[in-house]
């Protein structure tokens, strides 16, 4: 079970990059809206100590499990 439930959501997750790709093609085709590239990297630098504090609270493992499955 634990298989098919890792299987189904690499699948998921598949899906979802797929069609995200697909719209923000259409987004682009389309004179009128301005697609705006974000800088990851930064984001997640300026919002590490957010993080790090919250990974210091009583969930703090469930936190950083979410943050590795992000990064997975």
């Amino acid at each position: 079970m634990k298989a098919a439930a890792k299987e189904a959501g690499e699948l998921q997750r598949k899906l979802s990059a797929d069609k995200d790709a697909e719209v923000l093609a259409a987004f682009r085709r389309i004179s009128a809206i301005e697609v705006t590239e974000v800088d990851r990297e930064g984001f997640a630098n300026a919002t590490a100590s957010v993080a790090e504090s919250w990974k210091k609270k009583p969930f703090g493992d469930f936190v950083a499990q979410i943050e590795s499955a992000a990064k997975g």
